[in-house]
């Protein structure tokens, strides 16, 4: 039993070697395989991140430029918007849709500043605050038109009842003046007449002296 322990304990140790040794060599091929694993996933892990940059920083440059250029009253051109479903897809459909609204809202502006208050402008929502002030800015400039008119239409009646009595008034001048003309005439012919009868009243108290002077003689 000993010698069969002996030779047992020997196979053990070979077979103990044999299994060490096939274990280190599977350890450094798992050891290789996680290397390339490893540098395989790290690549992936790139290609991926640069793939994510680029279709995700890249709208979002586009995105934060066009917003600079809003920022500084530079309206962009229109664009088609993204058919992509993502967070990036409906920001950028988002972002046309408020591109598309002050772009309308600059427009009617412009018609506004043209003289143009036919416009109509319907606020998208309860909460669009910018449509609501353009629609109140509208009504109020059109009252505010309709009162000007309404002034204007008043004056226009008063300066026509004021050139109405500004002839009238013309007239009783042309009036006055023959008036006063044909009083200075008539005074005249009463001075004339009035220093007549004193010739004539002078010539009879010289007559009326010399009948006197006669008289007495």
């Amino acid at each position: 039993q000993n010698n069969r322990y002996l030779g047992l304990h020997k196979l053990g140790l070979q077979l103990s070697d044999q299994a060490l040794a096939i274990g280190t060599d599977q350890a450094k091929q798992a050891r290789d395989t996680f290397a390339v694993v490893g540098l395989l996933a790290i690549f992936m892990a790139v290609l991926v991140g640069w793939l994510l940059t680029r279709s995700i920083a890249g709208p979002l440059r586009s995105l934060t430029a066009a917003a600079e250029r809003i920022a500084v009253g530079d309206l962009p051109p229109e664009h088609d918007d993204m058919a992509r479903s993502d967070e990036v897809g409906l920001l950028h459909r988002a972002f046309g849709r408020m591109s598309r609204a002050l772009r309308q809202m600059a427009l009617v502006a412009q018609r506004i500043s043209e003289g143009d208050l036919r416009v109509n402008i319907e606020p998208q929502s309860e909460r669009d605050m910018l449509g609501k002030a353009f629609a109140a800015m509208v009504h109020n400039l059109r009252s505010l038109t309709s009162d000007l008119h309404e002034g204007i239409n008043v004056l226009s009646s008063s300066a026509s009842e004021i050139s109405t009595s500004t002839s009238q008034l013309a007239a009783s001048a042309t009036q006055t003046a023959a008036a006063v003309s044909e009083t200075t005439t008539t005074v005249e012919e009463v001075r004339q007449t009035a220093h007549m009868s004193s010739e004539k009243a002078r010539a009879v108290s010289e007559s009326a002296l010399r009948v006197s002077s006669i008289s007495e003689e």
